[in-house]
């Protein structure tokens, strides 16, 4: 028993020196916390379903088509600005479509007088054409109806690809290989230098471009001198090369038969292979927010998470026929230059709030938030109330009974059935009609503080504070209490009242409660209510005035009084030790 106990005893002694050497050092970092200028970290704790890209494959329905267009032509290549689609369409010149409504674009006008329409860059109202053996095309598209031929680029090669930044343009040219051309006067486009082989694609980023080569593979240059580049690498080991993209320091260079190589080229002169898939023979590729879009030719689009740059991962293939060229992804939907079956319009199917809608869809069809599990906060999914229930997704009481959805659907009751409702007191429908006069954000707000609905509560507008006292008079007579949901001493509906969050005690983030704020005065939701560069949690513990703005800490002073109180903490915390110490050696003797 008694070496029980000792080894209980040097057990609690170890805890005990562990938790007072934590106490020492927050008092060591206390300086660095009460500063208006260091870097304060919030503890946040607040829900949300709101994810700004698709982070796994799950976030994705399956892709459905929207639309198309067939001009007649062979779609080879398309670029999409401002609800527009510029279509590089081979012998038949560039089409400018309407695609505001991506389930039925419609040709505003064309532009052909000659050559091969490869590919198509748009920048400020200008489009840039790789029209073949006419070499570089410069159109004025701002009247989409109407364009105009402003100059022309004929270096007597084959123009295959085009890349345009600050005035420069860079030609891929199969015969010419890379073209760089001063274009800043778009009626007089000058060459600048001409040199490679066998160019088809290329993309430039910091100074650095990158050339897909039939034949001779990836080329590098350094191209910031425009009139001198200076050839950084060059190797035909990823084989022939149909297109590259780049992003992020990795270049993503697909070539025949080889699939897709992913490349780091942070060292431009030593790119490393990191990872690829091999699908054969990719013609085309764009990369956007992680994903990969693979122009297959005959074989349709290839639709890969690149997140992974060791372990790209296939999500899937797209292939109704055509001839998969050039692509362009705008706001969700995918616009597929596809042979002679023309434009194709995709919805990609990302669904950012997991609720099993897309967030076209959402957009497009249904009027509803694709970054909010539950548009009008009814308790039911968007997708649940489109999909299963039949209900609206933007009213919280679909058939005007004044129960919201989601309560008829857990009380068994049909939530489109004005008649069909859960049993209630009157007074609930008194409450409602005469207090709140039906308005549906307040019935709402009381189920949501009767329920302690912590999403909607934490997004609630503060528009609602001059209906507090309705709020709580419908509260009360329901019988209700309203809770505190962050703990700060301040319930859910007095936060609603000054502005202050639900879901966080301390919403400015000045190291004081919401509630200690409104009780002395300061603002919850100002760190620094007096403006004199200090926070108010500092001068409260310093003992100025956090509302008079002549009356803040001094610097030396103020470092006296933390110095002070580290020194409290580490000879109160070395104390604490000793006489722990001692009181445990006298139990074991």
């Amino acid at each position: 028993m008694k070496n029980y106990n000792r080894r209980e005893n040097k057990k609690f002694l170890r805890m005990m020196i562990v938790f007072l050497a934590g106490i020492l050092i927050f008092s060591m970092n206390l300086p660095s916390i009460m500063k208006k200028d260091s870097v304060v970290v919030q503890q946040e704790n607040v829900k949300t379903n709101i994810n700004f890209a698709p982070q796994s494959s799950s976030q994705w329905l399956d892709p459905e088509i929207l639309g198309d267009f067939i001009g007649g032509g062979s779609s080879i290549d398309v670029f999409v600005f401002d609800g527009i689609a510029y279509v590089a369409e081979g012998v038949n010149g560039l089409a400018m479509i309407d695609v505001t409504d991506p389930t039925s674009p419609v040709k505003l006008g064309f532009h052909d007088d000659g050559g091969t329409a490869r590919r198509v860059y748009v920048s400020d109202g200008i489009a840039y054409v790789a029209d073949g053996s006419d070499g570089l095309e410069i159109i004025d598209v701002t009247n989409p109806t109407s364009p105009v031929e402003l100059g022309q680029y004929i270096g007597g090669g084959d123009a295959r690809d085009v890349f345009v930044s600050d005035g420069i343009a860079y030609v891929a040219d199969f015969t010419n290989g890379l073209e760089i051309l001063n274009v800043t006067n778009s009626t007089s486009p000058v060459e600048l230098w001409v040199g490679s082989w066998n160019a088809i694609g290329v993309s430039v980023s910091n100074g650095i471009a990158y050339v897909a080569v039939g034949g001779s593979g990836l080329q590098i240059f350094d191209v910031t001198d425009p009139t001198s580049p200076e050839e950084l690498y060059k190797d035909n080991v990823f084989g022939f090369g149909w297109d590259l993209d780049y992003s992020n320091g990795i270049v993503y260079f697909v070539a025949e038969h080889d699939g897709l190589t992913l490349l780091d080229v942070t060292d431009p002169t030593s790119p490393v292979e990191l990872g690829g898939t091999s699908i054969g023979t990719i013609m085309s590729i764009f990369i956007s927010d992680g994903i990969a879009y693979a122009g297959r030719g005959q074989n349709g689009w290839a639709i890969i998470d690149v997140k992974n740059s060791t372990s790209p991962k296939i999500l899937w293939d797209i292939n109704d026929a055509g001839s998969a060229g050039g692509g362009f992804i705008s706001d969700g939907i995918l616009y597929i230059a596809n042979g002679n079956l023309g434009l194709e319009i995709h919805d990609m199917g990302y669904d950012e709030d997991d609720d099993n809608l897309s967030d076209v869809s959402e957009l497009l069809t249904h009027d509803t938030d694709p970054e909010r599990l539950d548009s009008d906060g009814d308790g039911l999914s968007d997708g649940s109330e489109i999909l299963t229930h039949g209900t609206d997704p933007n009213r919280i009481d679909s058939d005007n009974d004044n129960f919201l959805d989601g309560y008829e659907i857990s009380s068994g009751t049909d939530p489109n059935d004005p008649l069909d409702y859960p049993d209630l007191p009157q007074e609930w429908y008194d409450l409602i009609n005469e207090r709140l006069e039906g308005n549906e954000t307040l019935i709402l707000t009381v189920y949501a503080l009767a329920l302690q609905n912590e999403e909607y509560l934490g997004n609630i507008n503060d528009t609602l504070t001059g209906d507090v006292d309705a709020l709580r008079e419908v509260l009360d007579e329901l019988g209700i209490t309203v809770g505190d949901t962050d703990y700060d001493g301040l319930d859910d509906l007095q936060e609603i009242e000054h502005g202050t969050s639900i879901v966080s005690s301390d919403t400015d983030i000045d190291n004081l409660s919401d509630a200690f704020e409104i009780k002395i005065g300061t603002d919850p939701l100002d760190d620094d209510s007096d403006d004199d560069g200090y926070y108010d949690g500092y001068e409260v513990m310093l003992g100025t005035d956090p509302l008079n703005a002549l009356e803040f800490p001094e610097t030396e002073g103020s470092e006296n009084k933390i110095s002070g109180y580290k020194s409290s903490i580490l000879f109160g915390s070395m104390g604490s030790i000793v006489i722990i110490s001692i009181i445990l050696i006298k139990k074991r003797n």
